[in-house]
């Protein structure tokens, strides 16, 4: 298979980015990336962003069977005028980070044309001339094109219109004198029978905010459109100018129940580009704590599920139990959700006196709840099978990590291919049901995998110091962790001071939710909460 894209990649100038290398390409080279990138499919799309003056891209190149490792690629380019070669219409999982892009740096992504690769049609649910990702028009004034119009999306996702600035990540953000047009939903079909359901931005119970629109042909739904933004915390913008520590808490918490995940990526980027390695006893606990958190967000998935299948009595087992860990992370490192435990250079607090002891009592009661609990809520069984199948070619074009990626075959979990100590010869368990209830079976035989690692990681918990200082001097890195939604990503690049000069923090949802809008075309309504719990989404992670 050709290597097309990987190689126009590697032949920029290196920018010494650590553990993995970025490549400054120039503009032309840039607009020539879509069409290498249709040449080499296998390498996925994570993420992309800017800052002033430059456009970034992460890819990875997952290892094959037998052959090379996998690899992140990480390449750059300078805007032109502050516009870029557009590269949804080779990698549809761009879109949302394009129109990001544009909302927060003012780096507009413009269509290069050209052909997309063909995806089987049986990978693609059929829906009135629906898309994997996005629609055909979002409104008389601005036509929205579909996927594979090899065009880029112009709509803001991020920017709601009530910013004090517009681009605040700009060189030189532009106060407002007037709200700019509001970004629109589809049209609601027109036709005999079909009608328009809105849901939020504000939902039932305590949920994330998103502005969901589901058209309907009677209880089968045709499209599903999801809008976000609503949690927006202007993250990136609190990081800039920081200290790595400083600017630690603020990236643990672009998703609270992800803190170690996301904290650890932070981290990780930051000892790389300060060049120093953490203390083993602090390594090691980091891997305990994201255990920890994968088993309770995996529960916690699960019970949502259950509650939405109507069983009451399975979804109460898994809160226990997610409650039971929770409680057992508080008593050993004092907060139980971990938050700010995980700094850069190692951790900010070691385990309480008795905090081994809790943990270890904790896993024991854990894995004996979780053995006696069904592969799905029983009630919602039938349901299940079949519902939200995720077919793996499109699993693939979208790079779904996690939990999402391997229930529909696509084999990648960063602990294994982009391996990090603590871990070691990880045995990964996937499936290839691609449907709701393969995802949460999944989920409880990743949570059984995790509950049998964590013994050992104790036993094998040195003694020593948990942190040491982080020099101030200019360096860049990356740091890619598997968090309980998949692999989480976040880049940075420190200046003379050692203060964080340029971000980005990547949250696997990017790109997890244009595939729940895939998999609900052709569903039946009443299954669209068991397929969104099987998903396990966050809108936070994606608001920044």
């Amino acid at each position: 298979m050709t290597e097309a894209a990987s190689r126009l990649i590697r032949s920029g100038s290196p920018q010494s980015c650590h553990p993995h290398e970025r490549y400054l390409l120039r503009s032309t080279d840039w607009d020539a990336l879509p069409d290498a990138l249709r040449q080499e499919p296998a390498l996925e799309l994570l993420g992309l962003w800017a800052e002033p003056g430059l456009v970034h891209a992460a890819f990875l190149k997952r290892a094959a069977e037998g052959g090379a490792p996998a690899r992140l690629l990480l390449a750059s380019a300078p805007l032109r005028e502050g516009r870029f070669a557009a590269l949804s219409p080779a990698r549809p999982g761009a879109a949302l980070f394009e129109r990001a892009a544009r909302d927060l740096w003012g780096a507009s992504a413009q269509d290069g044309g050209g052909p997309v690769p063909a995806v089987a049609a049986s990978s693609v649910p059929a829906a009135s001339g629906a898309t994997p990702f996005g629609s055909t028009r979002s409104g008389p004034s601005a036509p929205i094109p579909a996927v594979d119009s090899g065009a880029a999306d112009p709509r803001p996702w991020l920017d709601h219109g009530r910013w004090l600035f517009d681009r605040p990540l700009a060189a030189v953000p532009v106060r407002r004198s007037a709200p700019p047009p509001q970004p629109e939903f589809r049209p609601p079909p027109e036709g005999e029978g079909l009608h328009q359901l809105a849901l939020g931005p504000v939902r039932a119970g305590i949920v994330e905010p998103a502005h969901l629109r589901l058209d309907l042909l009677g209880e089968r739904v045709t499209r599903l459109e999801a809008r976000l933004g609503y949690a927006h915390k202007g993250t990136l913008g609190l990081i800039r100018g920081k200290s790595p520590r400083g600017a630690a808490r603020f990236a643990a918490r672009l998703s609270g129940v992800d803190a170690v995940a996301h904290g650890w990526a932070f981290a990780m980027a930051a000892e790389a580009a300060a060049g120093r390695a953490v203390p083993p006893r602090a390594t090691v606990l980091r891997g305990v704590l994201a255990e920890m958190e994968r088993v309770a967000n995996h529960l916690d998935a699960w019970a949502a599920a259950c509650r939405a299948a109507g069983a009451g009595e399975c979804a109460a087992a898994a809160a226990r139990l997610r409650e039971i860990l929770r409680r057992a992370i508080g008593a050993a490192f004092g907060h139980r959700l971990a938050m700010d435990v995980v700094v850069p250079g190692g951790l900010a607090a070691d385990l309480m006196p008795e905090g081994e002891a809790a943990l270890r009592a904790a896993l024991e009661v854990v894995a004996a709840g979780l053995a006696a609990l069904p592969p799905q809520p029983a009630p919602a069984a039938e349901r299940l099978g079949g519902a939200g199948r995720l077919p793996l070619p499109l699993a693939e074009r979208f790079a779904a990590g996690g939990v999402v990626g391997r229930a529909s075959g696509r084999d990648f979990d960063a602990r294994r291919d982009l391996p990090y100590a603590p871990y070691d010869r990880m045995e990964i368990p996937r499936s290839q049901g691609g449907d709701a209830a393969a995802r949460l079976a999944l989920r409880l035989a990743e949570a059984r995998e995790s509950l049998q690692l964590l013994p050992l990681l104790l036993d094998a918990l040195p003694e020593g110091e948990i942190a040491i200082p982080l020099p101030g001097r200019a360096g860049e890195g990356a740091g890619v962790v598997e968090g309980a939604r998949g692999e989480v990503l976040h880049w940075l690049s420190l200046d003379g001071e050692g203060l964080v000069r340029a971000c980005f923090v990547r949250d696997p949802s990017w790109l997890h939710w244009p595939l729940l809008e895939a998999v609900m075309e052709g569903s039946e309504l009443a299954d669209f909460p068991l397929c969104e719990h099987s998903f396990g989404l966050t809108c936070s992670g994606v608001d920044l």
